[in-house]
């Protein structure tokens, strides 16, 4: 699917958040977190610990969704990478394709 056809993350995160709560989006480089096999919220830990290693965006995507009884954890395609979401905790995370880190571009 052309990234154009895929919403920004801030329509998701309009769709999926209450507009009540603060806004708290951490950007991830997939690449750095990939090498250190680490990212701020987990996620990749959480993975691998049901033998998942995402390669690519598109693994990361695939993994995250393939999960069985999983409650808690989400993935969408955005035009700027992979959200994820933690439900608990009402906390998202962008996955992005470049090693550098980009402010995420979400009003509030």
């Amino acid at each position: 699917m052309p990234l154009s056809d895929l919403p920004p993350l801030a329509v998701l995160i309009d769709r999926f958040s209450d507009p009540d709560d603060p806004r708290i989006i951490t950007t991830v480089p997939f690449p750095s977190a990939r090498q250190a096999g680490a990212d701020p919220g987990g996620i990749l830990s959480y993975l691998a610990r049901f033998g998942r290693r995402p390669a690519c965006l598109d693994d990361l995507l695939a993994c995250v969704n393939a999960l069985p009884d999983e409650e808690e954890l989400h993935a969408w395609p955005v035009q700027e990478g992979i959200a994820v979401s933690i439900a608990s905790e009402d906390a998202w995370f962008l996955f992005t394709p470049r090693p550098e880190t980009r402010p995420c571009p979400v009003s509030s």
